[in-house]
């Protein structure tokens, strides 16, 4: 597989992240945590090293991520060295569950993957508020996963400068591919 670019490509489908975010909890028996993992460790075997397997959202937004379900996945794919199981978190609420479910270093190491768009109005839609407030939100959480050596990486619609960061400031600690957040 060396050199397949596979290593390098991030996998970010909702229906293995999330099993879709609005797909009625009746349905959920169809794409259990076990087909999850069992997807995701495929998509390894094949040659990819970073995948989006679980996001810590609120479960009246993806019914799929209740506690029981995101904490079972993650414990049919254990950790795996060499290999960035990425876990959403769309606030603080998400970091908080995040860090109880065992996902940072210490437990299972996933990688922290952030999201926001540059567009005000979509932002709103996916995010729940502006983006001033997503960023200053991310910027404590960003700060604290760094102090925890949680490695991260961002999703964003366009480009964004963080306001008040500066050089060498959060703008330079929320990436584009999977990395230690320092």
């Amino acid at each position: 597989m060396a050199n397949s670019g596979l290593e390098r490509a991030i996998v970010t489908d909702v229906t293995l992240r999330e099993y879709g975010q609005n797909v009625p909890e009746r349905f959920l028996p169809v794409f259990t945590p076990e087909i999850r993992a069992e997807i995701a460790l495929r998509l390894i075997g094949a040659g990819f090293r970073n995948i989006e397997v679980l996001s810590c959202v609120h479960p009246a937004i993806a019914p799929a991520m209740k506690r029981d379900a995101v904490k079972k996945t993650s414990e049919k794919l254990g950790r795996i060295d060499g290999v960035n199981l990425i876990a959403l978190v769309p606030n603080r609420a998400g970091y908080e569950a995040f860090l109880d479910l065992d996902l940072g270093p210490d437990g299972y190491d996933y990688t922290m993957g952030i999201f926001f768009s540059a567009v005000e109005a979509h932002n709103l839609a996916n995010v729940g508020r502006p983006i001033k407030d997503t960023l200053e939100e991310y910027r404590m959480i960003l700060n604290d996963a760094a102090s925890l050596g949680i490695q991260g990486y961002r999703l964003h619609l366009g480009r964004v400068r963080i306001p008040g960061s500066g050089k060498g400031s959060l703008n330079n600690a929320l990436y584009r591919h999977p990395q230690r957040i320092h």
